[in-house]
């Protein structure tokens, strides 16, 4: 039941188009109502996910760029201005990606 619910959740997610993904998830999760402690987990999971990315990040080969990333994505679920930010961030994050691997394909 529980994993139905993620997996439909993730599949919503994954269906919107970049740019409007946090915002539309932001939206959704508004709809059912706001719990206080919820929201506290969120935003604390968030930055603690943040700060040990941003340690992580000084030890060589760990991707702690990915857990700042998680981070900002669980705390944009409960702030609309954190979920503009993340969905710009990722269109231009895409746009940056494009252009390297059409510049590592002429190589």
């Amino acid at each position: 039941m529980l994993l139905e619910k993620i997996k439909q959740a993730y599949r919503q997610f994954a269906s919107d188009q970049p740019g409007q993904r946090f915002v539309h998830l932001y939206e959704r999760r508004g709809r059912k109502g706001k719990q206080l402690w919820l929201s506290v987990v969120a935003v604390s999971s968030g930055i603690l996910l943040i700060l040990m990315g941003s340690f992580l990040s000084l030890v060589p080969g760990v991707p702690g760029i990915v857990l700042g990333a998680l981070g900002l994505a669980l705390i944009a679920t409960r702030f609309r201005r954190v979920a503009i930010w993340v969905d710009w961030g990722e269109v231009k994050a895409r746009q940056w990606l494009r252009k390297w691997r059409r510049a590592r394909a002429t190589r």
